[in-house]
């Protein structure tokens, strides 16, 4: 069980340059859809993981990860994890979602118990996050809309950290 991050991220502008802020975080099961800012590569919705083996190059290799997809008879096709798709775990500890998402989110999930305040200028977002907050997410605003004003700040309890990002 994770510890929990409370946080507030206020976003400011013209209304012009707003609609384009809210047409990008929201989605149709959220008003600040992480995975429209930063989406996740879109192979982790058929990755497996376990012990599977595989003939690579005429060699038996046991994978812990592999793909499970539609083959083109439509039977389910098991494949190793191609050199791109590893790509995207370069550098972390473990070959998963979560971890994708800490790396790239700052945060293991999305936005739960979220509210929000929204004008034609103006954002107010309250949420919590699982052990730290969305710094990933909030920067990869900043560079889209720079002429925006972001206001971001969090609180761990649990860690007794607290501050503005």
């Amino acid at each position: 069980m994770p510890n929990y991050c409370d946080n507030r991220v206020t976003v400011a502008g013209d209304e012009e340059i707003m609609a384009e802020f809210y047409a990008l975080v929201q989605s149709d099961t959220s008003m600040f859809a992480f995975e429209n800012v930063l989406p996740e590569p879109a192979f982790f919705d058929l990755m497996q993981s376990g012990k599977m083996d595989f003939a690579v190059d005429g060699e038996i290799q046991t994978h812990s990860h592999w793909i499970e997809e539609a083959g083109p008879d439509g039977n389910t096709v098991a494949r190793p994890l191609s050199k791109a798709e590893l790509a995207h775990f370069k550098g972390l500890a473990r070959l998963d979602p979560d971890c994708w998402r800490e790396a790239h989110w700052g945060t293991k999930w999305g936005p739960i118990d979220l509210f929000e305040d929204t004008d034609e200028e103006m954002a107010s977002y309250s949420f919590t996050t699982a052990w730290s907050p969305p710094q990933g997410i909030i920067e990869a605003l900043r560079e889209k809309f720079p002429d925006l004003d972001f206001v971001a700040f969090f609180d761990c309890e649990e860690d007794q950290e607290a501050g503005y990002y």
